[in-house]
């Protein structure tokens, strides 16, 4: 049920037939390009109850792992009202993590927004990490290993997806657009660039791309009021999101040094073609990677778990700065 990525899916077959399976995993990738959706497949095989190939799909835990509601599938997510996930809720996994599972033999947390872990939180967990016991498997997805800290990545075994190639991406856009004709399905290929979320993405991500393309925008138009109201909507996002954002906004930057020498070329993301040529008209080649540059740092500092909302701020000042 999984596309693409064979290597990866080689390694973890071999491993669930081994009784193998490292029990801290890292699954890293691009927006979209299916980390859950593995992180997923990898917990419902954990959990199968068949004595042959898993996840077999049929048995009660696979039932109740894809309902969503299995009682040894943990997602551990940040508590209400706050934005990251603090040393409280680290402190209880850890201790969680040695009670024995409900249903079988094995329990499985899955922290679907990493970056969102403090590094006290991180901290943690490593003693956890370092001494699991034989039942308990952690699965953490995030957009960049690099935003946790080295010593939780020495103790997890990293799989870094890699997008699809243009035949996976299609049979994948076939089944789900079974009424898509050949010109459509071109263009949806084209469109995902390798990452099936492009295409099949929920309203919520393509709201990311819209926040990003609103702030080029702004940044075409040279005016500090405008960047600094686009800049404003950030501050209510999630720090993953944030950092999504400005990954997105920096992809629209980068296309725009394209249109330059091929006004007529293919972009990375088309719903955000306007919001590149606007740049690219506007901008000189040096303040575009001016602010670049103030993009990269905002993203190491919030993958540092600096407190995003300030980080916005200062970006929008910075960015005000080199295009005016």
């Amino acid at each position: 049920g999984f596309l693409g990525n064979s290597r990866i899916k080689e390694y973890l077959s071999g491993c669930m037939e081994n009784l193998t399976l490292p029990q801290a995993l890292i699954i890293t990738g691009a927006r979209g390009i299916g980390k859950k959706t593995l992180a997923a497949i990898i917990a419902k095989a954990l959990v199968c109850l068949s004595d042959n190939t898993r996840p077999c799909g049929v048995c009660g835990s696979c039932r109740k792992a894809d309902s969503g509601f299995h009682p040894d599938i943990i997602n551990v997510t940040a508590e209400d009202n706050k934005s990251s996930i603090g040393v409280e809720v680290a402190r209880a996994v850890a201790a969680d993590a040695y009670v024995l599972p409900n249903d079988g033999d094995r329990k499985v947390y899955v922290f679907k927004e990493a970056e969102l872990l403090t590094h006290p939180a991180q901290d943690a967990l490593l003693k956890i990490l370092e001494d699991t016991p034989e039942f308990t498997f952690f699965i953490f997805i995030c957009y960049n290993s690099d935003s946790l800290l080295e010593t939780i990545r020495s103790r997890c075994t990293t799989l870094s997806l890699s997008p699809l190639g243009e035949s996976d991406m299609r049979a994948l856009l076939v089944k789900s657009f079974p009424d898509a004709d050949k010109h459509e399905l071109d263009k949806l290929v084209l469109k995902s660039n390798g990452i099936a979320g492009t295409v099949l993405r929920e309203d919520g991500a393509e709201t990311l791309i819209q926040h990003a393309a609103r702030i080029a925008g702004a940044l075409a138009s040279k005016n500090e009021l405008s960047i600094l109201k686009a800049m404003i909507s950030v501050e209510a996002l999630t720090r993953a999101e944030s950092d999504e954002v400005l990954s997105a906004l920096k992809t629209i930057l980068h296309d725009s040094l394209l249109f330059a020498y091929n006004p007529d070329g293919l972009t990375h993301d088309p719903t955000a073609r306007d919001a590149s040529r606007a740049v690219s008209e506007s901008l000189t080649t040096e303040k575009i990677l001016a602010v670049i540059g103030y993009i990269d740092a905002a993203r190491q500092s919030i993958n540092s778990n600096v407190g995003h909302a300030h980080i916005a701020g200062s970006l929008a000042c910075r960015m005000s700065m080199a295009v005016l």
